[in-house]
């Protein structure tokens, strides 16, 4: 399918898919740079602490050069712990916080995503045809000339720090030993941390392009989003045959209950409600049944043939349609004109029974 014609947004179960291939918006140099400066913030920070656990080390060994190398083997445990405990006091907590920025960085532009078919093994990684194409792809060429921007501004960077500092470093000459290691550790630092702020623009440029790209291949066209709707959602057509027939069947029950209403309140064919009263179980009349034109009349239909007394009060069945959802009790404001609708309908029923009782 042409990448011209994809000119809508990926929607969100897209979105999830690529998320299972494993595919995300990121940036490798995003997460070395970022790493890079906090490793050497780390170092900055904690080498003083560091010098003091190197500088008892290096004590040690002059102080009992002789005797190691006299003892052989058996004189080499002690050395061997106080090499493995500088070393873990010293270069073990940078090497640590170097593996945690790497999960850190990555997890933070991934959400923490792992996924198993990005680290699958496929042979087809080892084609080196697919290699070659890679290398000179259009994905390859920017890659290259991301690689040469950066190597030229650091190398430009380097090169104007170095003029800064030509001359001082010549004089280094004529200072003792400690004040040079200083000066020299001085510069450095203020080399790395001007090339942190460039290297770190560079990677959020990277990190920007990367994810326009990531955004522009998922991309799908229109017809896409209307098939990932159609198995979202269902087929239109099939929902509102759905619909419908949820509605025809509502109606049906709703028509069952006719029969069992206290009375039928109109107006006089576009509305129709029927009520019910409990006095055990109900505080109040309920609406058990209620519709509009066509429903109205199959509701007076219903309520003619099954003898349920019908009132025509075009206000209160105006109301009571409009404000009483099926199957809940009237409002407080109307229980006066519907008292005396029941109060009607009952001494209907009573004569109706006495005379009866006459025959």
């Amino acid at each position: 399918m042409p990448q011209e014609n994809k000119t809508e947004k990926a929607t969100p179960r897209r979105r999830q898919e690529q998320r299972k291939e494993g595919r995300t918006a990121q940036s490798q140099d995003l997460v070395l740079v970022l790493s890079l400066c906090t490793v050497f913030f780390t170092i900055k920070l904690f080498m003083p602490y560091a010098t003091v656990f190197i500088k008892d080390y290096y004590v040690y060994i002059m102080e009992n050069l002789s005797s190691l190398a006299e003892d052989g083997l058996a004189g080499q445990r002690p050395l061997l712990i106080r090499t493995l405990l500088c070393f873990f006091m010293s270069a073990f907590p940078i090497i640590l916080v170097a593996g945690l920025c790497g999960v850190l960085f990555t997890g933070m532009q991934t959400k923490f995503l792992i996924s198993k078919k990005a680290v699958a093994f496929k042979f087809s990684h080892l084609n080196p045809i697919n290699g070659l194409k890679n290398m000179f792809s259009g994905k390859g060429f920017m890659k290259l000339a991301s690689v040469s921007l950066k190597t030229a501004v650091v190398g430009w960077m380097l090169y104007k720090d170095y003029c800064k500092s030509a001359e001082s470093f010549a004089r280094l000459i004529d200072v003792d030993l400690a004040s040079g290691v200083l000066f020299i550790a001085s510069e450095i630092g203020r080399i790395v941390i001007n090339l942190c702020f460039v290297l770190v623009g560079i990677a959020a440029f990277d990190y920007l392009y990367n994810w326009w790209i990531f955004e522009k291949s998922i991309r799908m066209t229109k017809q896409e989003v209307k098939e990932e709707y159609k198995q979202l959602e269902g087929d239109p057509r099939i929902k509102g045959y759905i619909r419908r027939r949820q509605r025809q069947l509502a109606q049906n029950r709703m028509m069952q209950m006719v029969p069992k209403a206290d009375v039928v309140i109109r107006n006089p064919t576009h509305f129709a409600v029927a009520l019910k009263y409990e006095q055990e179980r109900d505080f109040a009349p309920k609406v058990i049944a209620k519709g509009m034109d066509d429903i109205a009349l199959k509701i007076i239909e219903i309520a003619e043939e099954s003898e349920i007394p019908i009132i025509e009060d075009k206000p209160l069945a105006r109301t009571l349609y409009k404000r009483v959802k099926l199957g809940k009790m009237i409002p407080s404001e109307t229980f006066k004109a519907v008292a005396e609708v029941l109060v009607w309908v009952y001494r209907m029923r009573k004569k109706n029974l006495g005379m009866e009782e006459l025959v």
